[in-house]
């Protein structure tokens, strides 16, 4: 072959298509009938949802560290509320033992108190963490917190007054942000899965995508050329190409019996195939309609006949595939010698005549 590189069976449509804009010039043979085609084309369902999970992730991984470990919150009325703004107002002048101003750190205390609706032992502990600070310091902070009604509980116990539920909610969620892949499992489990009507229906359309692409690629006159090249291949010695590689196994009796079909099979093809461009010559240079239209019509069975031979290969779609980049190349090269062909003919030289006849023949 004269590329390795193949055609993705997802872009079929797209091979199709340009199939059936190449021009017919050297080396091509005409193909009178043209099938649509409308191979699958899914909507993907899958990937907007993983994007929005995506976000979702994003912020979650910004949240403070450790925020899920702390007790949940409870409301406090609008009375409480509005005593301890006042109360946090009017606090001044409140020092420790040591003469160190606590005024601000005891107004902290009482904000966090109105957020959470209470205070633990740990977050006086924390607020308070001073070498300066002793144990009478921190009685009459708590004196002083007590008097305003603000609760003071222990965290554990608050944990396990959480409701079971919440908790599970709040691990699976954790869970599912730090593990994308079960994330990504998780939401393509609410993807619904195609049906079986739905799954045939697109089997339907990628094997008619498959076979009017074969229809097309057989029309060429370069196609019994490519299926020889590739045999000669297989049959040397030693091969150029695996036989595993571009032979369905399934359809043959044995790879020594199916080399043998191909010897036979390269001497009639090239022979049939020499006569069909000998045919194709005939049509081109005909002297009148009447006889061109006699002539096309034997041309027509007997390119038939030649293509009727290409199945007895039993090439893979790969094969195919890769003829038809061929077929793109010879295309761009009869729309480069038809540019040079219609740049020289604005000239009336002898010798722009000379390469317009050269890139004719």
């Amino acid at each position: 072959m004269k590329s390795n590189k193949l055609v993705s069976t997802s872009n079929r449509k797209t091979v199709v298509r340009k199939l059936k804009t190449i021009s017919f010039g050297k080396g091509l043979r005409p193909n009178n009938s043209q099938v649509p085609v409308a191979p699958a084309k899914l909507k993907d369902g899958v990937g907007s949802t993983v994007v929005a999970s995506a976000k979702s992730t994003k912020l979650g991984a910004s949240a403070k560290p450790g925020a899920s470990d702390k007790p949940p919150v409870k409301s406090l009325s609008v009375n409480q509320d509005t005593n301890l703004a006042k109360a946090s107002e009017n606090l001044t002048g409140i020092k420790s033992q040591s003469g160190v101003d606590i005024t601000e750190k005891v107004k902290e205390l009482i904000a966090l108190a109105r957020e959470q609706g209470y205070l633990t032992y740990e977050d006086i502990d924390d607020l308070l963490a001073d070498p300066g600070m002793t144990s009478e310091d921190v009685d009459e902070i708590h004196t002083r917190l007590a008097n305003l009604d603000i609760e003071i509980v222990d965290q554990a116990e608050m944990e396990r007054a959480r409701p079971e539920g919440e908790e599970e909610e709040e691990k699976g969620r954790l869970d599912s942000m730090d593990d994308p892949v079960r994330m990504y499992m998780r939401q393509m489990g609410k993807t619904p899965l195609l049906t079986r009507e739905q799954e045939v229906e697109i089997c339907k359309r990628i094997e008619e995508a498959e076979n009017e692409m074969r229809r097309l690629i057989y029309g060429f006159g370069f196609t019994a050329k490519e299926h020889i090249a590739l045999a000669e291949k297989l049959i040397s010695e030693p091969p150029k190409e695996r036989f595993d590689r571009v032979i369905v196994d399934k359809k043959i009796e044995g790879r020594e019996d199916h080399l043998k079909v191909l010897r036979a099979l390269v001497k009639s093809v090239r022979a049939l195939d020499q006569e069909v461009d000998q045919k194709y010559a005939d049509v081109l240079h005909a002297a009148n309609k009447t006889k061109k239209d006699k002539l096309f019509s034997d041309f027509q069975k007997l390119d038939k006949k030649l293509q009727a031979t290409f199945s007895k290969f039993f090439y893979k779609q790969k094969v195919l595939e890769e003829i038809v980049l061929v077929s793109e190349n010879i295309h761009d090269k009869i729309q480069n010698s038809l540019k040079v062909i219609h740049d020289f003919e604005k000239q009336k030289s002898q010798h722009a005549h000379s390469l317009i006849n050269s890139e004719k023949s």
